[in-house]
């Protein structure tokens, strides 16, 4: 069995760091105006045998720099501002099926 998990990620900079199953999958980002928060949405299986990994996220404004190590995995827009916000994440702290199969998102579609 698999599950969906909604989680709220820090947007002032600062890492999020998040115990994901290994293989998770990013299927959704949004910038959630009520919470004026971004969200990611992750699938991961409820398999007690599939271990636990440390993933680590950042988020980022249009035109603010990343270090090179970090990869793109979606982005989220504001739609009542004229903001964007980019989600990396460190492949150091993959937690996906290996670290250089970091799975995608666009706006939602996976």
């Amino acid at each position: 069995m698999k599950v969906i998990h909604k989680f709220r990620l820090a947007n002032d900079g600062t890492e999020t760091k998040l115990n994901l199953k290994t293989g998770f999958k990013i299927i959704h980002s949004e910038y959630v105006q009520v919470d004026k928060a971004i969200c990611i949405w992750v699938e991961q299986t409820l398999s007690v045998e599939v271990p636990d990994n440390e993933a680590i996220f950042r988020v980022v404004r249009s035109g603010e720099p990343v270090q090179d190590r970090l990869t793109h995995v979606s982005s989220a827009v504001d739609n009542f501002a004229p903001e964007a916000y980019h989600i990396f994440q460190d492949p150091e702290h993959a937690a996906c099926a290996s670290k250089d199969e970091i799975t995608y998102a666009r706006f939602g579609t996976a």
